[in-house]
């Protein structure tokens, strides 16, 4: 039967695990011939009058059943008290019936039958702190993983007939996003911390029939995927698939606080990091699994909008890839160099604004909400911001990563006790609106090192995120680092601004540098 728990952040789905396989599989020809010299225990059912569960180490998840899998073996003490293990381990996949022989005495009528995994020995378990998963909704990892039971076999025309009671508790992990235009991610691994041990090595006790033991780690993770279809991990569905992404995770039962990790990749972009999940005290009990359902969701930017340095109209105006007539490239390194705008001449509203009266004009259209050159110094100065490298978002289908927290304008002026004039036109009586010189020019020194962090209060800021930019209809993704465009005009020419760039190196050092008007970027008018 099936009993539902609900709780905060889980939803949890508990399968008492003995239930009966629904066929025989046959045994396997090369077993050694029965004699008095070995005693037969058997996995499942055989013609003795009688139906017993076929359980061990993969998981049926829909009827709660378990097989055997190929390396499986037991371990059972003999008259004199030696452990014996079977002469030949299960040498098929996923079988429900299988004939251990084991050499020995064993005239009595009732026998405990260990099975400590795959990595045990005789009644001692090792729950591995680095589990691994090859393919989505598969659990013949679990033998390894730690998996383990105990089993009485009462003997029944001369053979010993048992089925396994687990004593590991089991996570089923289904992950998804709910923006259904995020397809392109992929989940690359699960990390489960615990407010105590749920990993290391314990003891099948005969008697109370427990596994005992305080084991060695707080921390489990779960590595998924790693060749074919499966090179980056499962992929990230837009709500709950186990069949896409199921991934199994064996602990030790008990009363467990947990925090899950999930590190997530898009190839497409080379975005990754992770999203943590919380969940409250809970009692993971033996012989029992538990839906792990987590809703990944993010920060989502879902109408984006790109412009040439202070145009007046999107760069894809009319064909944004959420309007009617998508022509908007959306995967990186991808062009359209038909539908962007061509010149000046032939798309006005969407070309850059070439003002250039000694860099006195600032912008006026979609720029002019920017900060101007000279603020941009006295930020950079008095460290008004900070970034956040590994700080996850979304935006047109794909997973991006990074940005900075710049303070708000007026949170600013109060805590450095300057004026909006001051601001506007320079720091320490310098202009920078008339600064002449090359790239990479910075009064004081071009090289700032900012933090990286997220602010304390973050009501006192504002966060932009890394945006791809285009060039040429292209989509380039900022792997380099971040660009911050200004409202000042680079003076005496009519194709150059002035942007604070972060090159994005071990470091992240600042530059004040002038760039070309024409690279269209994401514009966020400023707090």
């Amino acid at each position: 039967m099936k009993t539902i728990k609900t709780f905060v952040g889980l939803a949890a789905t508990l399968l008492l695990s003995v239930s009966c396989a629904s066929e025989d599989t046959a045994q396997n020809n090369n077993q050694k011939k029965e004699t008095d010299t070995y005693a037969v225990f058997v996995a499942g059912k055989e013609d003795i009058g009688t139906e017993q569960s076929k359980t061990r180490t993969s998981l049926d998840y829909n009827t709660g059943n378990f097989f055997w899998e190929q390396g499986d073996n037991i371990f059972v003490k003999d008259d004199g008290g030696i452990w014996r293990t079977g002469t030949s381990a299960v040498n098929k996949n996923t079988t429900d019936f299988f004939k251990f022989q084991l050499p020995g005495n064993f005239t009595g009528t009732s026998y405990t039958v260990f099975y400590p995994g795959k990595n045990g020995t005789n009644d001692q378990v090792t729950i591995d702190n680095a589990q691994a998963q090859d393919t989505p909704n598969s659990t013949k990892h679990l033998g390894v993983a730690g998996d383990c039971g105990l089993a009485t076999a009462n003997k029944m025309r001369n053979i010993f007939p048992f089925w396994i009671d687990h004593k590991t508790a089991y996570l089923v992990f289904q992950p998804y996003n709910s923006n259904a235009a995020l397809t392109s991610c992929y989940v690359q691994r699960i990390e489960v911390t615990s407010n105590n041990n749920i990993a290391g090595n314990y003891t099948l006790d005969p008697i109370t029939k427990k596994l005992t033991g305080t084991g060695s780690s707080k921390i489990v993770t779960i590595s998924l995927g790693g060749s074919g279809d499966y090179t980056n991990g499962f992929p990230l569905t837009t709500s709950a698939d186990r069949a896409k992404n199921g991934a199994y995770m064996v602990i030790a039962p008990g009363v467990h606080e947990l925090t899950v990790r999930y590190w997530i990749v898009d190839p497409a972009t080379g975005a990754g990091g992770s999203i943590t999940k919380k969940l409250s005290s809970f009692n993971y009990e033996e012989n029992n699994y538990y839906d792990m359902t987590a809703n990944l969701n993010l920060n989502n930017y879902a109408h984006p909008r790109f412009y040439m340095w202070d145009a007046q109209q999107n760069y894809w105006w009319n064909h944004e890839f959420d309007s009617a007539d998508p022509k908007q490239p959306t995967e990186p390194n991808t062009a359209n160099t038909t539908d962007c705008p061509q010149s000046q001449t032939a798309d006005p509203l969407r070309w850059y604004n070439t003002v250039n009266d000694g860099g006195m004009t600032q912008a006026s259209h979609s720029a002019a909400s920017l900060l101007n050159v000279n603020e941009m110094v006295w930020y950079i100065k008095h460290k008004g911001f900070m970034g956040k490298r590994d700080t996850l978002w979304t935006t047109m289908g794909h997973l991006y990563q990074g940005g900075l927290w710049f303070m708000k304008r007026a949170k600013f002026m109060d805590k450095y006790h300057v004026t909006a004039t001051e601001m506007q036109s320079g720091y320490d009586s310098y202009d920078w609106r008339n600064h002449a010189s090359g790239l990479d020019d910075f009064k004081g020194g071009n090289k700032i090192l900012y933090e990286n962090k997220n602010p304390d209060n973050k009501d006192d800021y504002f966060f932009v995120p890394r945006m791809p930019y285009y060039y040429n209809g292209k989509l380039i993704v900022q792997s380099y680092g971040y660009i911050i465009p200004s409202s000042s005009p680079f003076m005496n020419t009519d194709d150059r601004v002035w942007l604070m760039m972060i090159n994005g190196g071990p470091e992240d050092r600042l530059y004040i540098m002038t760039l070309y008007r024409g690279l269209a970027y994401y514009v966020q008018p400023f707090e």
